[in-house]
């Protein structure tokens, strides 16, 4: 089952090797795939990819946020089971990218939910 992880400080800026340390502590749940989302002081929405991201995912690298303010972080770990693909990349937002989210399942109705 998939890795899943976040903090959020209000004060101080999050460490980011933190936040990649806690993404390699759970490598072992999800080894297929890894993403981020950090959130700065003024709103700025940052996705970011890691080593270990699939091919066909759009981001940037975690270094790329060193030097903003960031508040908030959540990151995936992902075992790819029914879809391999980079479609089931997460953090995942919605078409409008105001919403996102992450979680760890595997949604095998999808086909009925469509």
């Amino acid at each position: 089952m998939c890795g899943i992880f976040g903090v959020t400080q209000s004060q101080v800026p999050i460490d980011l090797s933190l936040v990649v340390r806690m993404g390699r502590a759970v490598r072992h749940r999800g080894p297929d795939d890894e993403g981020y989302l950090f959130l700065s002081t003024g709103g700025e929405r940052i996705e970011c990819i890691g080593e270990n991201t699939a091919p066909g995912c759009d981001g940037v690298p975690v270094a790329a946020t060193r030097g903003r303010a960031i508040r908030t972080a959540l990151g995936h770990r992902r075992l790819a089971i029914l879809d391999p693909t980079s479609a089931g990349h997460r953090p995942m937002s919605s078409e409008s990218g105001r919403f996102w989210i992450t979680y760890n399942g595997e949604v095998y109705n999808f086909v009925e939910l469509r």
